[in-house]
């Protein structure tokens, strides 16, 4: 859980650069994170090294916020690492 916090502590500035290309009508508003680092990215916001460190916090974020998932005999762990749109995203760059 700590490695989540210092990871989106980190990006908190590329995080106003995503938000300022919203003020200017570049990026969409609203969304799916992936659909809209994609978005900043083809328009110049952010570039490629900024999107994965982005997309690497929120991986780690969710990692943190995850409640173990446990099969009905309490033997395995079916929690999952992160969101399969994420992890596209971040295995396609």
């Amino acid at each position: 859980m700590d490695r989540a916090f210092v990871a989106m502590y980190g990006v908190r500035d590329l995080e106003k650069k995503l938000l300022a290309g919203v003020k200017a009508g570049k990026v969409a508003r609203k969304g799916l994170l992936a659909d809209r680092l994609a978005q900043a990215l083809k328009e110049n916001v952010l570039s490629q090294e900024e999107v994965d460190k982005i997309i690497e916090a929120d991986a780690l974020r969710y990692r943190a916020i995850q409640v173990d998932h446990f099969s009905h005999d309490m033997k395995t762990t079916l929690t999952n690492g992160a969101p399969p749109k994420q992890m596209a995203l971040a295995n396609a760059s």
